[in-house]
């Protein structure tokens, strides 16, 4: 498959946002345009994917079903590699894979209950190496 032309990659990065560079599934932090809030973006799937904006919240299982009750997608953040990744989750009553999380699509001004978000993330923690100072020996 040819390459887009040039005229046609400036005019989706100019209506749509989205910079063919750097429009991957990998999450990168982002500012809200309207409401300057900081944000986490990325595509959420890898074929027939969606520019996503989404509350660096972790939601808990009554967050996540809140927020389809008003409609508001969520989408599961998994680690892949060495990078976080963005995927969509059509079905929150699906059981979450262990060392993910979920959070919501972002909504200028929208505020999340404190019982319904998780005071820390679910995600793996990196490890840690340290090299001792002084050898055993």
């Amino acid at each position: 498959m040819p390459a887009l032309p040039a005229h046609v990659l400036l005019h989706i990065a100019t209506t749509t946002g989205i910079d063919h560079r750097t429009a991957n599934r990998n999450i990168r932090n982002s500012t809200c345009p309207r409401c300057r809030r900081t944000t986490l973006r990325a595509l959420d799937d890898d074929i027939c994917a969606a520019d996503v904006r989404a509350d660096p919240i972790p939601l808990t299982p009554l967050g996540e079903t809140l927020a389809h009750q008003q409609h508001i997608p969520t989408y599961l953040v998994h680690l892949t590699g060495q990078k976080l990744q963005l995927e969509n989750r059509h079905t929150p009553t699906l059981p979450r894979p262990p060392g993910t999380d979920v959070i919501p699509e972002h909504r200028c001004n929208n505020t999340w209950p404190y019982r319904v978000t998780h005071t820390e993330s679910q995600l793996p923690k990196p490890a840690t190496h340290t090299t001792p100072t002084d050898p055993p020996f």
